[in-house]
């Protein structure tokens, strides 16, 4: 999929702000039932942990609560570590009430929320922090080391010095969890990540198109009609890619899109436009309302149904009219009802603006679309057999080509580093090298099958929840959460318990 590495950050950046008012059943719930509020400041961090020419500093945002600290308790008090995420600090911590509320209360934690370099305020050089020189420091590597001295600042100047630490993370802050675990376990007692994709990674996946076939068997086992209506229109494009200047206007037109599709290369456009959607749906199926309706991958479904019965589309069998480039056309506009169920939330717009993710993410979009094309690369292309998409198996080069064009420099991507650094290639041998690791993962979240859904040990647990959605566990507990969820996260609260005793346990 071309576009994954890129959502990711749009997801995390949209969920977070689609949470800020969430409803239960039909009562509307005010953000302050999941919001944690933090203290936010700032500290110098090192900008380059691994040569020695310079002691240059740049200062990094953090947030923190210590509203459930016992002053007078006989034993240390945990300290909790949201992970710097693809996004602002405060908006991540908003949306993960599990561990900045639930946890937070349950032991007395304190909890910290590190800013990830590159992202929100945290700009080692401030706008000009994209140029060629300066976004060298942008690594997964200085990003830990950053955490590292955060913690150690944050334990000495609060008085945790004998206090355990735990890490959490969703996606891809998932994956910075684990990694400080796996790193600096002297420093990290235990990590969860939810929806890590450990085994996501070139070089550590054995099928590079199991995500684009899980994103199309979530459409299909809601409705095997509404799979068929996405493969027709997602094949249906290409047929455009040879369109006459009027047949460019009329597709544009028929679509009110709010710039015109002149070319090829633009109808790509649109096909990432369309593929956005589709999976932000899938990713944001959770069971209540947030900026989408509950459940919005079946609202989406039931529109673009409703649409093919009731306008007679190619993609339910039966044709308009004879002309072939309209029947075209016609097969796009169920889809189309499907993905503004995403796209046109708010129900405000008034034409489909299909470069709206690209002007969505602002620097965070430029941070991490360095990220995920230089390191945090995933194997998530499509063959347009197995899958509803395209045929379009990851091809780096053209992601090179993408990021030169974007930054006006030549980017080169390490594609296996990752791996290198902290195995995958057989990863139920190499996850027995660690410990205190859990990867949670929901059944209806693409990413599971990216993640770890087994225990690999009794101190490396893997588990799927069913009827879950992107994750859903770091969430605050909901009313409508899946009984899974429910279970999912009792298993995250006696393994910190456990983890936490462990700790206490080798000081005495």
């Amino acid at each position: 999929m071309g576009v994954l590495a890129f959502l990711l950050c749009v997801i995390v950046v949209f969920s977070t702000q689609s949470r800020a008012m969430e409803t239960f059943g039909t009562k509307e719930v005010p953000s302050t039932m999941w919001y944690s509020g933090y203290n936010m400041t700032y500290t110098d961090v090192t900008l380059d942990h691994f040569r020695f020419q310079n002691n240059a500093t740049f200062p990094l945002r953090y947030l923190y609560n210590l509203d459930a600290v016992e002053v007078d308790s006989e034993q240390p008090t945990p300290v909790i570590v949201l992970m710097g995420c693809e996004n602002a600090a405060p908006g991540f911590w908003e949306s993960a009430g599990f561990v900045t509320t639930t946890l937070r209360e349950r032991f007395n934690a304190a909890v910290l929320g590190i800013e990830h370099r590159y992202f929100g305020t945290s700009l080692p050089f401030g706008k000009n922090s994209f140029t060629e020189e300066n976004i060298a420091y942008l690594t997964i590597d200085q990003a830990l080391a950053d955490h590292v001295e955060v913690i150690q600042m944050f334990k000495e100047k609060y008085g945790f010095q004998d206090s355990p630490v735990v890490t959490f993370g969703a996606s891809y802050c998932g994956m910075l969890s684990v990694y400080m675990r796996m790193r600096y376990p002297w420093l990290v007692e235990g990590a969860i990540g939810a929806a890590a994709p450990y085994r996501g990674f070139v070089g550590s996946t054995s099928n590079p198109f199991a995500y684009s076939q899980a994103l199309t068997q979530d459409y299909s086992n809601y409705a095997p009609q509404c799979e068929s209506i996405l493969r027709n229109g997602f094949q249906t494009l290409r047929s455009f890619f040879d369109s006459s200047e009027e047949e460019f206007t009329e597709l544009s037109e028929q679509l009110n899109l709010c710039k015109p599709v002149l070319s090829a290369p633009e109808v790509g456009d649109l096909y990432a436009w369309f593929e956005s959607a589709i999976l932000s749906l899938a990713l944001f199926d959770y069971p209540y309302r947030t900026l989408v309706p509950a459940n919005p991958l079946n609202v989406a479904c039931d529109r673009a149904i409703s649409a093919v019965t009731s306008t007679s589309s190619p993609a339910n069998g039966r044709f308009l009219d004879d002309n072939t480039f309209q029947n075209n056309i016609n097969a796009l506009k169920p889809m189309l009802d499907a993905v503004n169920v995403f796209y046109n939330r708010t129900e405000t717009n008034t034409c489909n603006n299909i470069y709206s993710l690209d002007e969505f993410g602002g620097l965070d979009s430029l941070a991490w679309a360095y990220i995920s094309g230089t390191t945090f690369i995933m194997e998530t292309g499509s063959n347009g057999v197995t899958d509803m998409f395209w045929d379009a198996p990851l091809n780096l080069e053209l992601r090179s080509q993408y990021l030169e064009k974007k930054f006006g420099f030549p980017v080169i991507n390490r594609p296996e580093s990752l791996v290198n650094s902290f195995g995958g290639r057989n990863y139920k041998h190499d996850l027995l090298q660690y410990s205190n690791i859990i990867f949670s993962n929901g059944s209806i979240d693409p990413t599971h099958v990216l993640s770890i859904t087994e225990n690999i040990s009794d101190t490396i647990i893997g588990f799927k929840m069913e009827g879950a959605a992107h994750g859903l566990d770091i969430y605050l507990p909901n009313p409508l959460d899946p009984e899974s969820v429910v279970r999912g996260r009792q298993v995250e609260i006696a393994n910190i318990y456990k983890w936490i005793n462990e700790f206490y346990e080798r000081q005495e």
